[in-house]
């Protein structure tokens, strides 16, 4: 019940804020929308840093998802995010509204993290 609410906030929160952050072992993620998430193309910015040192040449990759729905099949886009003086940017094209679950895949030198997020529009 703990993890239903806490989900259910996330969501909620994630519906009037177009940046957030979070953390990956020892690596702090933000990412933000340059403009209000709609269909079509939206692009983020995404930051990373360690011990507030702001981290360079790392491969970054964003896959939105949206989970099967009756009558609407899985739907998932990815984008290999651009570095441009330590900010990466990506973008991802979602074709409609509702509950997208964002994966970012990063990886910085020979290390692996993953962060999961979701965003709603």
């Amino acid at each position: 019940m703990k993890k239903f609410f806490s989900v259910v906030f996330g969501i909620v929160l994630t519906s009037f804020l177009n940046a957030q952050s979070g953390r990956v072992k020892d690596l702090d993620i933000s990412y933000e929308t340059k403009k209000p998430l709609g269909s079509g193309a939206n692009e983020f910015v995404i930051k990373l840093s360690k011990n507030g040192t702001p981290i360079q040449g790392a491969k970054v990759s964003l896959k939105a998802i949206m989970p099967p729905m009756p009558s609407m099949p899985k739907m998932d886009f990815k984008s290999e995010a651009k570095e441009n003086n330590g900010v990466y940017e990506a973008t991802i094209n979602l074709p409609h509204g509702g509950t997208w679950q964002l994966r970012f895949d990063i990886k910085v030198n020979g290390k692996k993290y993953t962060y999961k997020s979701s965003i709603d529009f």
